[in-house]
């Protein structure tokens, strides 16, 4: 098994239409170390939030690295706007 995180780059717009895709990635890699790469967001919901969330807490739990690394801006705002914290996901901003 390669020690090498996988990257899931994630689409432009999670929305709850969308959010069942980003479940399904996730799954794909679960108990495997993972990288998701938020640069590419110009939108993100409640759904894309919670399924991340959830994700980076299973991860946790197994004691398997998850991170969620080059946040846009708007994925930032975004975790405002629900009043959800970068720390919560790992994210360091700055």
């Amino acid at each position: 098994m390669s020690s090498t995180p996988a990257t899931l780059t994630l689409a432009a717009r999670i929305t709850q239409q969308s959010a069942p895709d980003l479940v399904a990635a996730l799954k794909a890699h679960q108990n495997t170390p993972l990288t998701v790469d938020a640069s590419a967001v110009k939108h993100i919901g409640a759904p894309g939030f919670e399924a991340l969330l959830a994700a980076a807490r299973s991860w946790q739990a197994a004691a398997v690295s998850f991170a969620i690394t080059a946040p846009s801006s708007a994925f930032i705002e975004g975790l405002g706007h629900i009043g959800l914290t970068a720390e919560e996901f790992g994210i360091s901003e700055g």
